[in-house]
């Protein structure tokens, strides 16, 4: 009878650590490279009978169209190689603030394929006078992925799916009249 408390004691006390489990981890809304621990979109998109020339000019014509106010978007151009890559950014509209998405998307194209990989986010308050740097978008800073998670999810959707529709359209060829 006397060990009748002490048992209820210690039950008691093993409800209430158990009431503590961990929390989980909510799920991230964009990829994240198990090597670098970047936020990394990548595929390889097959297109049977398509020459590395004519995906390479789809590409670069992607990324003229797509960027008409910035005419440096394109930082690698390599034709013979087939490579293509750009940095470029979006304006996000938060309450009062604005921000600058920052992203860089790289195509190398052979023939019958192309791969694309969109990674190095990064952003910048635009009203902020006191930290005018641009920075990198970390999956594992819980203040950058509420910041710009699901902005940068979002563009880098917008940008994959604008880019596989350009991809799969043959561009018109030079007409010899």
């Amino acid at each position: 009878m006397k060990r009748f408390p002490l048992l209820l004691l210690l039950l008691s006390l093993s409800l209430g650590v158990r009431a503590q489990a961990p929390r989980l981890k909510t799920a991230l809304p964009f990829p994240v490279d198990s090597l670098s621990g970047k936020i990394r979109y990548l595929a390889v998109v097959q297109t049977p009978g398509v020459s590395q020339a004519e995906l390479y000019r789809r590409a670069r014509t992607w990324f003229v169209s797509r960027f008409p106010d910035d005419p440096h978007v394109v930082r690698v151009e390599d034709p013979a190689s087939g490579e293509l890559a750009g940095t470029y950014c979006t304006i996000l509209q938060k309450l009062t603030n604005s921000y600058e998405v920052w992203r860089t998307l790289r195509v190398d194209v052979k023939d019958g394929r192309y791969r694309y990989e969109v990674t190095d986010f990064g952003g910048r308050d635009i009203g902020n006078a006191y930290d005018p740097q641009i920075y990198r978008v970390e999956p594992t800073n819980p203040m950058n992925v509420r910041r710009y998670g699901a902005e940068v999810a979002k563009q880098a959707q917008a940008d994959i799916a604008s880019l596989l529709a350009a991809m799969n359209t043959p561009t018109a060829a030079a007409s010899a009249w």
